[in-house]
């Protein structure tokens, strides 16, 4: 299995596991706020994107080399547009690459555009999973103090 590919699924299950640990405090009543409850409402996406890579899975192996070599270049991209990008944007993006670099992209490199903003956004929100989780871990500890010193 490619590094990639580890790291996306790595990064899955971290999600993964947030989610539950999410669905735990709903099921509490707890209130998660609105960027978690985002995630409740649209795991199933997230699943299925799962899936899709899994079945790319052997396709991904053989482009490894084409992944690794646009990956960054698409980070930057995804990055320098906060993640908001459309497909518009993209296309757009890809055509000046080209221009600028003078180079033209193959099928296979087009092909794996998708698979890679799919481990870009998985890693994103990974990394927004943990920021919340820390907030909610904070604020518990607050509520904790709060409640013990009255």
């Amino acid at each position: 299995m490619t590094n990639r590919l580890k790291r996306f699924l790595k990064n899955f299950n971290d999600i993964t596991d947030y989610y539950n640990f999410l669905v735990v405090k709903t099921k509490k009543y707890e209130y998660v706020e609105i960027t978690n409850e985002w995630l409740i409402d649209n795991y199933y996406s997230l699943v299925e994107h799962k899936n899709n890579i899994l079945n790319q899975k052997k396709e991904i192996k053989k482009n490894s080399k084409i992944i690794n070599d646009n990956y960054y270049f698409l980070k930057e991209f995804a990055s320098s547009k906060n993640y908001n990008i459309s497909f518009k944007m993209l296309v757009e993006e890809l055509r000046n690459y080209q221009r600028v670099n003078q180079k033209v992209f193959t099928y296979k490199e087009l092909f794996s555009v998708l698979s890679i903003l799919v481990f870009i956004y998985t890693e994103r929100l990974n990394e927004l999973c943990r920021e919340e989780y820390s907030k909610l871990l904070d604020k518990e500890e607050v509520s904790n103090i709060i409640k013990n010193h009255d």
